[in-house]
């Protein structure tokens, strides 16, 4: 692999993009994203947010209903314009949080496994589709 190798740069854009999960900061993760992103969390009630204005409140809301927030040890693989991150969230609700039908509970704290797919192109994402292990989570946060 070599620095011009196109799945180095989609890597290195990932990485970042990871980063800016763990930081929490929105800016960074907006600017890394197309303008009509799809962010879709695939759990029974989720709907698709779509756009920066959307997203940009879908995040928002997250960080501070998790205000410790945090993926560990992300696994990334990169197949052309196509990434898989393998990843555990650690993370305590501070306040009610529906999710899909369900409604994490305040104070409870949950660790669970996810797997990311990010869609892609010019450098710039344009979907990502988040599955995690349900069980986990909800058993967590007391759902």
């Amino acid at each position: 692999m070599t620095a011009t190798d196109p799945t180095t740069d989609v890597e290195s854009t990932v990485t970042r993009y990871c980063a800016a999960w763990n930081a929490h900061d929105v800016d960074t993760l907006l600017s890394m994203q197309a303008d009509d992103m799809v962010f879709h969390l695939h759990l029974e009630g989720a709907a698709e947010v779509r756009g920066t204005d959307a997203l940009r409140e879908q995040y928002a809301a997250f960080f501070q209903v998790m205000p410790d927030y945090h993926a560990e040890n992300p696994r990334i693989v990169v197949r052309g314009d196509l990434a898989v991150i393998e990843y555990t969230i650690t993370a305590t609700l501070a306040a009610d949080f529906p999710i899909g039908r369900y409604t994490g509970k305040a104070g409870t704290h949950a660790r669970f496994e996810a797997v990311d797919l990010l869609h892609l192109k010019s450098d710039r994402i344009t979907r990502k589709d988040v599955y995690v292990d349900a069980f986990a989570m909800r058993a967590g946060w007391d759902m």
